[in-house]
């Protein structure tokens, strides 16, 4: 009989990677939308946060000056996840 279905598991034992809840990330912005307050960027991979390589909108805090920035700039980008547990734009400056 096989005892190793993940349902017998106990998950309060399983050790779980530790992410960060900050991190700089290398990209490109595609889009910026000033009044609802995101961007649009393809990031490299963040492996602080176990992020693959992808394309994602994200929303950006007020402090951010977007007018820093124009489409098609690589950018480092500080990344904060908030308590609703999403990750927002904390700065965003270009390379």
């Amino acid at each position: 009989e096989d005892h190793s279905s993940h349902g017998s598991m106990n998950h309060g034992e399983m050790k779980t990677m530790d992410k960060k809840t900050e991190a700089v990330a290398v990209g490109v912005v595609n889009s910026i939308d000033e009044k609802a307050g995101k961007i649009n960027v393809t990031h490299e991979p963040v492996p602080e946060l176990g992020w693959p390589k992808m394309t994602m909108d994200l929303p950006v805090t007020r402090r951010v000056d977007l007018s820093s920035v124009e489409t098609g700039t690589q950018v480092n980008i500080t990344l904060k996840q908030g308590r609703d547990k999403q990750f927002r734009v904390m700065a965003i400056e270009p390379k």
